[in-house]
């Protein structure tokens, strides 16, 4: 996470989409300074704790997570909370949005993957909350400052 923030603060911003649209392939970075969306200042790393997740998403709003998604149920996820003890916290894989928390079926994280509406819950994913840090997901936790 904190490269892609250094990368955003020392170009001066991000483009929009319309300028740089998601194109679901890997490939080198391109950058159109006529089209800054957003600039930051920096970020902030957010306590290595589920606790300080949740104080940081009620008072900052969402907050940018990694957690190790390589497993196939989380690959294949649909519906339902999410919960593997088998994950590597420490090797954080993927990027993802933490956007809120609840509790309807168990504690759970709301999380908004980048894998497009077609994956998971409409584009979400609800990972267990309080259960030993699902998959290392408060451990790289960040957002950016403006």
């Amino acid at each position: 996470m904190n490269n892609a923030f250094n990368y955003i603060r020392d170009a001066k911003g991000v483009d929009i989409e319309q300028c740089y649209p998601y194109s679901g392939q890997y490939g080198m970075c391109s950058y159109r300074s006529d089209c800054i969306g957003a600039s930051i200042s920096g970020y902030q790393n957010v306590g290595k704790s589920e606790h300080s997740l949740a104080s940081s998403l009620s008072s900052v709003g969402p907050i940018t997570v990694a957690a190790d998604c390589s497993d196939r149920g989380f690959m294949y996820y649909r519906n339902g909370v999410y919960y593997n003890r088998n994950c590597n916290g420490n090797v954080p894989n993927h990027a993802m949005l933490s956007v809120g928390y609840g509790n309807s079926s168990g504690k759970y994280w709301i999380i908004k993957n980048s894998w497009g509406t077609t994956w998971g819950d409409k584009g979400y994913v609800f990972m267990a909350k309080d259960k030993g840090d699902t998959c290392g997901l408060s451990k790289f936790a960040s957002y950016p400052t403006l």
